[in-house]
């Protein structure tokens, strides 16, 4: 199995096990999308809520089972068919307006592996108001084109792996990282979880 459908089948199964064990717990009234052109457009289910609607992406951190990590990703560029892409956090063709990052995923046997959904014993969740986030950053002075400049430049100077910039503070906001080994070479916005919900823009929900 590729690397892409194996990912896949683990997001097919944490939805599964999301659907089952999670969500009614939290009394959430939600329609999951099973519509492939719905979901490219970073709409995995819609919530019912307060009398309106809001579509939501679900990101979960399905290569670190058993480890809960202070911090998520956040796509801001990568590469497909050897085209540099605009990552899913600023693609103005998203019409995602809520992130739920599942974080923390624990298996019942600690192994590394996802075959069903009985292989889940927990995970933690925070749900991300997007355009918060956006207004974040650019109030940080990180608007989507500065961002897009940035990541540019790390990619002309070949600069990978962990980098700071002056408009986040490393320890207590977050980071940019360049993962040029894998094959899309994305460069993400990692954010500390915790300065997210201190501003007023994620919030823990389990």
């Amino acid at each position: 199995m590729s690397d892409f459908n194996n990912d896949l089948k683990k997001e097919q199964i944490l939805a599964e096990y999301l659907d089952a064990s999670i969500y009614p717990q939290l009394g959430m009234n939600y329609t999951r999308i099973s519509d492939i052109n719905s979901q490219y457009r970073g709409i995995d289910f819609i919530l019912k809520e307060n009398g309106g609607l809001i579509n939501v992406d679900e990101k979960a951190q399905l290569t670190y089972l058993n480890k809960s990590l202070p911090t998520f990703a956040f796509e801001i560029s990568y590469f497909k068919n050897e085209v540099l892409k605009q990552g899913w956090l600023n693609d103005q063709t998203k019409e995602t307006e809520a992130y739920f990052l599942i974080t923390g995923i624990q298996t019942k046997d600690g192994t590394d592996e996802l075959a069903h959904t009985t292989n889940i014993n927990s995970c933690t969740i925070h749900r991300v108001n997007r355009q918060k986030l956006i207004d974040l950053m650019a109030q940080k002075g990180l608007s989507p084109s500065k961002l897009n400049i940035i990541s540019e430049k790390l990619r002309a100077e070949k600069k990978h792996g962990k980098q700071a910039i002056s408009e986040l503070h490393g320890y207590n906001e977050g980071n940019l990282f360049f993962t040029h080994w894998l094959p899309e070479k994305p460069i993400n916005l990692v954010l500390k979880l915790q300065f997210l919900i201190d501003n007023g823009v994620a919030k823990k929900i389990k």
